[in-house]
């Protein structure tokens, strides 16, 4: 399936089978992050998504992975999430272009002559992919530099600018929206949450799973409210604090005296939530 959409150039189709295959029993996550990585490779903001992913996961990626992971950042000019030292960062050599070159020489018209049809039918493709490759690489300059904003953005704190910035320029990049959420649910800034999830698409904001990530910052910030969800909780609507384990284990090391009212919660007869 991974190499159908690889084949097609589906690599929303891909994301979405790596993020929904995560709590499919047996399911290869390293296999499946690898594969990802490796198709996003020129796009070190999405090689930023990913990473940020597999934190929320909890996958440990292996040696293999993180040096694709360390290459692709580095050659993006971003900042490394992690020590390099027992990676091997060395770059293959190019190939020598020689041949190639000699080839394009040799295969000029002499003085006098016109070229023939087909060599300029080739040549007239090669301009159009020229053009292409240049067009490509502009707009991916560009979208870089709104990602690149909007980070600075959220790094000083500009929280109302930045939920505008995305509003306004449609920049729904899932890593700097999870970052913004934490902050705005960390200084309880209500009223730019519900702005900025009103004014995005509908199917955007569930396709990112955001309410899951407003949902798991509010749980770690105030750890009675995740044991008053568990403690209402009934067989019927469990699902209102179905969470990862790794969140989980956050919450409670944030918030440690929620392991004995948790204890005493479980202990009781007949309490299906805690069970």
């Amino acid at each position: 399936m991974i190499e159908h959409f690889l084949s097609l150039g589906r690599l929303d189709c891909l994301e979405d089978l790596v993020l929904m295959s995560r709590s499919v029993f047996g399911c290869d996550r390293e296999h499946m992050y690898h594969q990802w990585v490796t198709a996003e490779a020129k796009n070190p903001a999405k090689i930023e998504e990913i990473w940020m992913e597999m934190q929320d996961e909890g996958h440990a990626p292996g040696k293999d992975l993180k040096t694709l992971i360390a290459k692709a950042l580095k050659s993006g000019g971003r900042p490394l999430p992690f020590s390099t030292e027992d990676l091997n960062m060395e770059e293959k050599p190019a190939a020598p272009q020689a041949t190639k070159q000699d080839n394009k020489k040799s295969a000029k018209p002499e003085e006098g002559k016109s070229a023939k049809p087909e060599e300029e039918t080739s040549a007239k493709t090669q301009e159009e992919k020229s053009a292409k490759a240049d067009e490509k690489a502009k707009s991916q300059k560009q979208g870089s530099g709104k990602v690149e904003k909007l980070n600075s953005l959220i790094d000083e704190n500009k929280t109302s600018e930045a939920v505008d910035f995305i509003i306004k320029k449609k920049q729904y990049h899932k890593g700097l929206l999870r970052k913004l959420i934490r902050i705005m649910v960390a200084n309880k800034e209500w009223a730019n949450l519900k702005k900025l999830e009103e004014k995005t698409p509908r199917g955007k904001w569930i396709g990112l799973r955001l309410d899951a990530v407003v949902r798991d910052e509010k749980y770690l910030n105030d750890g009675n409210l995740f044991y008053e969800t568990i403690k209402e909780a009934d067989i019927t609507n469990k699902h209102k604090a179905k969470l990862n384990s790794s969140t989980t284990k956050n919450i409670f090391l944030k918030n440690p005296e929620l392991l004995e009212k948790f204890e005493d919660l479980a202990s009781r007869e007949g309490n299906l939530a805690a069970n």
